[in-house]
């Protein structure tokens, strides 16, 4: 009996194109399926470390580079939005010998602190560059988002796309405030959302707030000046 997800394989193949809600469905199932597949294999590798009495000493992350939507907001992949269900992902340590096992950290953190926090738990701290900031340390508010949808599809040879997206977002607190760039696609050019009264950021707040829009568009700005006069200047230094 042929399942849900080959028909919708054998559909795609026949050059049809199932409904989004339908092949939603089935890219869930799919998901599912990768979670618990990463799971066992994840289970594999801890056992193999304790069998080889390699376990205690090592430092363990668990996380992922991005999650995905799956119809929470009417669509199906990533790349093309910053909702939470795309920039929030698990995040697992397990720092040599147990230390601070069993603890929840509350507060907010990036990816970015990941690799800091491996090098100051091998080299210490003293061989962190100042500039890095670990997990152990909280990061500042605000906390800076984005997504470049084409250029990155190229990058990891998924071929050419004939668009070009641009996301960044900025939160602070519980609010958090999205701007999207698009070259051929008719995208809500900014969004606003209050993640302690919507969590699921079904109500855009742009307008009932403009203030805040304002400011936290002001940020965004800010924050992409400054990203720019820094690649600027690398620019120049690779010419000396």
């Amino acid at each position: 009996e042929q399942t849900e997800v080959s028909r919708f394989i054998a559909q795609l193949a026949a050059g049809s194109k199932p409904e989004l809600i339908h092949r939603g469905e089935v890219v869930r199932a799919l998901y599912s399926g990768c979670v618990a597949d990463s799971d066992e294999a994840f289970g594999l590798l801890t056992d193999w470390l304790k069998q080889n009495n390699l376990y205690d000493n090592a430092l363990i992350v668990v996380t992922s580079d991005h999650g995905e939507e799956l119809m929470d907001h009417g669509s199906v992949g990533h790349l093309t939005t910053l909702y939470r269900e795309l920039v929030r992902v698990p995040l697992l340590v397990k720092f040599p010998q147990n230390r601070r096992a069993g603890d929840t950290v509350e507060d907010l953190c990036q990816l970015s602190q990941v690799g800091p926090t491996m090098l100051e738990t091998a080299l210490g701290s003293e061989a962190l560059p100042t500039q890095l900031i670990p997990l152990e340390q909280s990061e500042d508010s605000p906390i800076y988002l984005g997504a470049d949808v084409g250029r990155d599809a190229v990058r990891v040879q998924q071929g050419d796309r004939n668009y070009h997206i641009h996301i960044e977002g900025v939160r602070m607190d519980s609010l958090v405030l999205s701007r999207y760039f698009s070259s051929t696609r008719r995208l809500m050019p900014i969004q606003l959302f209050d993640l302690e009264k919507d969590e699921r950021e079904v109500e855009d707040l742009t307008w009932q707030r403009p203030g805040l829009t304002l400011f936290l568009s002001a940020v965004l700005r800010r924050n992409r000046l400054a990203r720019e006069a820094v690649k600027v200047q690398g620019d120049d230094a690779e010419k000396l």
